[in-house]
């Protein structure tokens, strides 16, 4: 440890791996970042916004929509055990690069399929192409 001016001390000065990034790879890494973690989110928490259509269009209860809208909760809680040892063991750049790929696969797989249902718009199901969102 360095001793600073006032007495305190301060950690010597090493180079890390950002200090040969360009400013350019930094704003494009937060920009790729708030772009996974927006999708994470919208994936969690977006399930609830359909609870009225679920009960409107298909009659399930209220108890069964929030059943269903807690599922994306409920599977990380699941599998954060696995996601947690695969980091142990392979480090964290490659499990959240690999983990964020999967989302991004399944994403554009239900994309396609929805295109393909209902002609790109969002299918609701039980509808039957009669009403989307």
């Amino acid at each position: 440890m360095l001793r600073t001016e006032r007495g305190g001390f301060a950690a010597p000065a090493q180079s890390t791996a950002t200090d040969s990034l360009s400013v350019g790879a930094r704003w494009s890494m937060a920009a790729i970042s708030v772009g996974v973690t927006s999708s994470s989110f919208l994936f969690i928490n977006g399930v609830a916004f359909l609870i009225p259509a679920l009960v409107a269009g298909r009659g399930t209860s209220l108890v069964q929509a929030g059943l269903l809208a807690s599922m994306p909760s409920w599977g990380m809680v699941v599998t954060l055990f696995f996601w947690g040892y695969l980091t142990d063991r392979l480090g964290e750049r490659i499990v959240m690069t690999v983990g964020s790929a999967l989302t991004a696969a399944a994403g554009v797989c239900r994309r396609i399929g929805a295109f393909a249902y209902g002609h790109g718009r969002i299918p609701v199901p039980g509808w039957h192409g009669r009403r989307q969102l």
